[in-house]
């Protein structure tokens, strides 16, 4: 694992031990956003001129 995404990682771990909003930059172009606890999750990809939607 490189620095940059032990980083991303410590950072992410550290905002959902404190419970508060995530806005993170990811490599790629990537954000990832949670602004509140919710009981799912979506995931919005864009990729070789596809749209790809993932819930769970």
């Amino acid at each position: 694992m490189t620095e940059a995404n032990q980083k991303i990682l410590n950072r992410l771990q550290d905002k959902l031990k404190k419970s508060e909003p995530i806005h993170i930059t990811l490599p790629g172009n990537g954000l990832l956003k949670i602004e509140k606890p919710v009981p799912f999750l979506l995931v919005y990809r864009l990729g070789r001129g596809k749209i790809i939607f993932l819930t769970g």
